[in-house]
């Protein structure tokens, strides 16, 4: 597991990148660089993704490297 306290979305997607063939991959700077409080699996990108994406506006695309975080269109 995975204890978040203030850390970016940034640093946690580098954290689940380290322990994950799957991707993480946030194109917004604004979501990017959002804090965060949580706790999350490490073994369970998807799920980090999709709280990220639901939490800050966002929705999850998946591409061939992994799971990419976009900026909803308005």
């Amino acid at each position: 597991h995975l204890a978040v306290n203030g850390e970016t979305v940034g640093e946690v997607a580098d954290a689940f990148n380290r322990y994950n063939q799957t991707r993480v991959a946030i194109t917004s700077d604004a979501i990017n660089r959002q804090k965060l409080v949580g706790y999350f699996r490490i073994d369970d990108p998807r799920a980090f993704a999709d709280a990220v994406a639901t939490s800050f506006g966002g929705s999850v695309e998946n591409t061939s490297e992994g799971l990419t975080i976009v900026p909803r269109s308005k």
